[in-house]
């Protein structure tokens, strides 16, 4: 069985702290065939040293707008069929690359990979786990959207379901579920469909007059349409 090229991407800034054990939890998967993207917005803390001494490595140094136009630039070098995003203070599993890359093989349909992820504390020379997110199945992936998605590390993306190219200047929000893939035009659907949960949940919890409750429901269905038909007219992809 064939293995997909993987291509990991890893905004930093100032991470001399945590950067190693990162760059070396990629490198200690053993997997064969991967390329580890280091996008660094201008260091200064000695980050730029630590990762010298790493010649498997590809670093990117240059000031950028944030972590998302850091992702950007990753993707646009990025070679690999199948692309993950590793925060500077994050970790691999041991076995994470190797286990990604037998499930995309296994299904050529599949578009994405995610799996399950534990968040830890180290304290006073130990580590402890204090959070502990499991893996989605296909028919919640909706239901987490709205609800919580899992650690974005935990994702593995097949490149051609990718876009290319993302642009800086939009909110955090917006770009997080542009980096996963979708068009404008379906990410604005999923925040709209959030922030009408959002209004049911506080009808729920706030007891407000009728009247009030229809006119916020009611501005929120409209501004969600607006913006709809306005990316729908501006987006080439027409929400695919």
């Amino acid at each position: 069985m064939s293995l997909p090229r993987i291509s990991i991407i890893t905004p930093c800034l100032n991470r001399a702290r945590f950067i190693r054990e990162a760059v070396e939890s990629v490198l200690n998967q053993g997997y064969p065939d991967f390329e580890h993207i280091i996008v660094d917005g201008g260091s200064t803390d000695g980050t730029l040293t630590v990762l010298e001494k790493y010649p498997h490595l590809r670093v990117i140094s240059e000031p950028d707008k944030g972590m998302y136009d850091a992702i950007n630039k990753g993707l646009h070098f990025a070679r690999g069929a199948v692309i993950g995003l590793l925060n500077s203070d994050d970790l691999y599993a041991a076995g994470s690359l190797r286990t990604v890359a037998e499930r995309f093989s296994h299904d050529a349909s599949a578009q994405a990979v995610v799996g399950g992820a534990e968040v830890f504390l180290d304290e006073d020379g130990e580590r402890r786990v204090i959070r502990s997110n499991p893996a989605i199945w296909p028919d919640e992936f909706w239901w987490r959207v709205v609800a919580g998605s899992p650690v974005s590390n935990a994702w593995f993306f097949r490149r051609r379901h990718r876009r290319p190219v993302l642009r800086a200047d939009r909110s955090h929000t917006y770009h997080h579920l542009l980096y996963l893939g979708l068009s404008p035009v379906q990410s604005v659907m999923i925040i709209h469909v959030v922030a009408l949960v959002l209004n049911l949940l506080a009808f729920i919890a706030l007891p407000l007059p009728p009247l009030i409750a229809n006119v916020i429901f009611g501005a929120t269905v409209c501004i969600g349409l607006g913006l709809l038909v306005f990316l729908v007219r501006k987006d080439p992809l027409k929400g695919r």
